[in-house]
């Protein structure tokens, strides 16, 4: 979306320097976190990446195509809008979800993506080695 006064072109610019510099302060807090010896994803790189993320998934939405012009504070827009993003197709769904694991994959790297993406483990996998187990160590998950 962009402002009532914004070009697309500065719309598309600002929204790809938006999303650039938090998935860069993602990558950037992940690694000191590694740095200084945690496990897991860090809270605080992940909160970047969620910004990153919104961004990827609005670009998924009827509702953001072409950069249409936003013009809050009308709640006569706002509930357009609402009811324009209240359902998604699958082929938006896919789309956003590849989009959002692209991302992730930027931000943390392609390790971090497949343990994130890959199926729990058999329960009795659990019992056999409990490191493999969800929430064994708060490891990337």
């Amino acid at each position: 979306m962009r402002g009532p006064n914004q070009s697309v072109a500065d719309a598309r610019n600002q929204a790809i320097q938006f999303y650039e510099e938090n998935v860069n302060q993602a990558k950037g807090t992940q690694a000191i976190a590694e740095r200084n010896g945690q496990e897991g994803l860090d809270p605080k790189a992940l909160e970047s990446l969620g910004r990153a993320l919104h961004t990827v998934s609005d670009a998924t939405s009827p509702m953001h195509e072409s950069l249409q012009r936003w013009n809050w504070p009308d709640p006569s827009a706002d509930q357009e809008h609402s009811r324009g993003e209240s359902a998604i197709s699958p082929e938006r769904m896919e789309m956003a979800v590849q989009m959002e694991r692209a991302a992730f994959g930027e931000a943390f790297g392609t390790e971090a993506l497949h343990e994130a993406i890959a199926p729990p483990p058999p329960p009795d996998a659990c019992q056999q080695n409990p490191r493999n187990c969800p929430g064994h160590d708060q490891g990337r998950r």
